[in-house]
């Protein structure tokens, strides 16, 4: 695992990022959407963020979802960071194990599918450690736990759009890309 010592001293270090791949003409898409529902969702202490709301669009049938975390506390979390890399321009940092309690400061996410069509959830967040110091960055999956005050996350179900991740030829990375549905 990464120290968050050894993540601050790349971070000191970071230039103008250029990717892999040969850059796109455009970077930026979209689809329009239809909101099916928004709704604020309380998670009790224990229970898995991404779990949790994954489990509440496939009940609904829908096809993706975006998230905010309101208000709470994390009892676990785990997190990736981006920033250089020694034989690539970018890459990922981590896994990076967070003291907690953590208490949700902002954050946002999307629920889509990956590349096997399986539900996949991408979230980056700021949380506040009890000494008062933010931390902050990419939730691992598994690793983002509702704390004893519970978590709070505004919902916004799509009816009729998500996002799906694939490769991405400047990133070199799988990412997720909007697409139409229904």
């Amino acid at each position: 695992m990464t120290s968050a010592s050894d993540h601050a001293a790349a971070m000191n270090d970071l230039q103008i990022a250029v990717h892999a791949g040969p850059p796109l003409p455009e970077r930026v898409s979209w689809q329009p959407a239809s909101i099916h529902s928004a709704m604020r969702v309380e998670l009790a202490p224990g229970e898995d963020l991404f779990s949790s709301l994954e489990n509440r669009l496939e009940a609904a049938d829908l096809p993706g979802a975006f998230f905010n975390l309101a208000y709470g506390s994390l009892a676990r979390l785990t997190l990736m960071t981006g920033g250089p890399g020694s034989d690539v321009p970018i890459t990922f940092h981590g896994p990076i194990e967070i003291e907690t309690p953590v208490a949700v400061e902002a954050g946002s996410g999307i629920i889509g599918l990956d590349e096997n069509g399986a539900r996949s959830s991408h979230c980056h967040a700021v949380f506040r450690r009890p000494d008062g110091r933010l931390v902050g960055g990419h939730l691992i999956r598994d690793q983002a736990i509702a704390g004893d005050a519970g978590l709070q996350v505004d919902l916004l179900m799509l009816a009729d759009a998500r996002f799906a991740r694939r490769h991405d030829p400047e990133t070199q990375f799988s990412i997720f890309h909007p697409e139409r549905v229904r």
